[in-house]
């Protein structure tokens, strides 16, 4: 369980298998060859919140607070997250470092993590061959 405080209030938040599934229905992919589909949707949506994605951090923290109590609306997260006083770099890792940590969403965190490694290594080497 995650928890952030907002104007004083505690927060709980979850990213557990109905989190997963919500989040995997908003993109979909065809096996190769076939027209059988993967859902898709909790990769994007990792990849969105690395490069710091806005929308993607409000949608993220609204489904994770789904059946909470108390519930925030999506009106009292962009309005903690418009205050100058949020540090929104902070609450961008707070929310990635917690979905590498649940178990329905770590493996999803750490391949892409793993993917984007090495694409910069690869990037690297081509960048110290090109000199």
């Amino acid at each position: 369980m995650m928890e952030l405080t907002i104007n004083g209030q505690v927060y709980q938040f979850n990213a557990g298998i109905g989190f997963m599934r919500k989040m995997n229905q908003r993109a979909s992919v065809n096996y190769e060859g076939t027209n059988l589909k993967r859902d898709t949707g909790l990769t994007y949506l990792v990849a969105d919140l690395m490069d710091g994605d806005i929308e993607t951090l409000i949608l993220t923290l609204d489904a994770m607070n789904e059946g909470k109590d108390p519930r925030l609306t999506r009106k009292q997260i962009e309005d903690f997250l418009e205050d100058e006083n949020t540090d929104i770099d902070k609450v961008f890792q707070d929310v990635l470092d917690f979905l590498k940590k649940s178990n329905c969403t770590k493996r999803t965190v750490l391949d892409i993590e793993k993917a984007v490694q090495e694409k910069k290594e690869q990037q690297e080497k081509q960048g110290q061959q090109n000199q």
